[in-house]
């Protein structure tokens, strides 16, 4: 089997490696097939009208909620408009990375021909902390484009810093996004949070020995989630919809945090959840079982 992949980022590396693995022949799409495709993948739903007439299927792969609109408003709602009538026309099929936003896909667009298939994660990719000590190192690795994504993050900074008092706890917060300089000054006068910006994973992750990831707009398992769970760390997030989901986080209410980070402090409590975690999504997000289900997707619907 051969398929063409088509992205606009250097992201094309997150469905190659799995596709790989799974057998199938993978090349990129430059402006035109170049014969032998079975189908062609875009990696965003701004990249089908390229595709329309196309002489072989055309499978959209969604990474994240696709009307996640910056700022919302009219404009919004016209931009969402338009791709659920570009993905109804030209889209023979929607490879989504979890339940809820399949089920949300399907409601908006009428396309019926969908998997989920979650994000790949490969373990050895990133650091494997030892959990050696009880103060805790906490991280967030998240992306600040999003007011409704990062609400929980000011709630929980403001309940973490009265938590940390007196303490060694530190909370480390990385990432850019539009909300940067707002949030950097929420933060700015607190002892036991920071916001460093952008900063390399590997290195974040290695330092740290918790993740939290309080969000109110995600899929089940994002990247930064998984590169955590990857990194041995047990990770914490809010009681979003998508969250509640999987056993792959400690999905809490708000007024829980105090006690679930103490909980946390115990390094065999933390070493043992991590370690347990990391297993099962080792072994469910490995690339090439992650590439078997997109291969069977695509045969399927050629």
């Amino acid at each position: 089997m051969q398929v063409a992949l088509h992205f606009q980022s250097d992201r094309a590396h997150t469905l190659r490696g799995p596709l790989e693995a799974a057998g199938v022949d993978v090349s990129d799409f430059e402006g035109q097939l170049l014969g032998g495709e079975h189908a062609v993948i875009c990696g965003s739903p701004g990249l089908l009208s390229e595709h329309m007439g196309s002489r072989v299927p055309v499978i959209l792969r969604l990474r994240g909620n696709m009307w996640a609109e910056r700022g919302g408003g009219h404009v919004g709602s016209l931009r969402s408009w338009f791709k659920d009538q570009l993905l109804s026309s030209v889209c023979d099929g929607v490879l989504t990375p979890d339940a809820r936003l399949d089920r949300m896909l399907r409601e908006r667009t009428g396309v019926t021909n969908t998997a989920v298939v979650g994000l790949p994660v490969v373990e050895g990719d990133w650091p494997a902390v030892e959990h050696t000590d009880e103060t805790l190192r906490c991280l967030t690795l998240t992306n600040l484009d999003y007011e409704r994504k990062i609400a929980p993050l000011y709630r929980w900074t403001t309940r973490f810093e009265e938590f940390a008092a007196g303490t060694d706890h530190r909370w480390r917060i990385c990432g850019d996004g539009e909300y940067s300089g707002e949030f950097a000054e929420h933060v700015r006068n607190m002892d036991s949070v920071s916001f460093e910006g952008f900063q390399p994973a590997r290195d974040e992750l290695a330092a740290a020995n918790l993740m939290l990831h309080p969000s109110g707009m995600d899929i089940t398992l994002p990247n930064a989630v998984l590169e955590g769970v990857a990194s041995n760390l047990p990770v914490v997030t809010t009681e979003f919809g998508a969250f509640c989901e999987t056993n792959g986080v400690v999905s809490i209410a708000d007024r829980r945090l105090e006690s679930t980070l103490e909980w946390f402090t115990d390094r065999g409590e933390r070493a043992g959840h991590a370690a347990q975690v990391r297993r099962e999504i080792a072994d469910s997000h490995a690339p090439g079982r992650i590439g078997e289900q997109i291969k069977q997707f695509v045969e399927s619907t050629v």
